[in-house]
Order: C-alpha cells, then structure tokens, then sequence
C-alpha cells in the first residue's frame, strides 16, 4: 500500500480516488485487528521484502528471530518499539 501526503481534492475523480484508498487501508487494518502478533510480522516482513536475518538488529540472533517469526516465542515490548519504529505501525500490534 502507497502512503500518500495529505493534499487539497480538487476535483469528484480525486474524491473517488482518495475514497478507494481510504477503504483499501480499513480492510488492511481489519485483517490485522485478528491476526496474532507473529502472523503480523511476518505478513510486515513479506510485504516489505525482508528475512529472519534482516531483524537480527531487533532479534539479536537468528535463532530468536526464527522462534518469534514461527510463533514459539512471544515479542518482549523491547522487541515491539523496535518492530513498530521499523514498520511505523503502533507496537500494541506486536504484544
């Protein structure tokens, strides 16, 4: 999904297109707002192209990340603000 500079709608065509981004970004959150916190991350990670050993800055091993990305082991809140500073999403989507 492109993010996009609020700007003046100047004409009905721009007001239809900003209308169709705007629903496509609320069906994106409700299928967020039921996933867990690993299936959000990897669904972050496929869109933006990235591996396990990517995240090893937040991780610290790829051991930890590959545990967390498989869902063995939960995201500690440390984990979370480094996850949600990266996506720029809210780190509540990771706890």
């Amino acid at each position: 999904m492109a993010y996009k500079l609020p700007a003046v709608i100047r004409t009905a065509a721009e007001n239809r297109r900003m209308l169709a981004g705007i629903e496509e970004f609320d069906r994106g959150r409700h299928e967020l707002a039921g996933s867990t916190p690993d299936g959000i991350l990897r669904g972050l990670m496929e869109e933006h192209g990235l591996r396990q050993r990517d995240l090893l800055d937040v991780f610290g091993s790829s051991g930890v990340a590959s545990e967390v990305a498989g869902g063995k082991r939960a995201i500690s809140e440390a984990q979370a603000r480094k996850l949600a500073a990266r996506y720029h999403v809210p780190a509540d989507l990771f706890l």
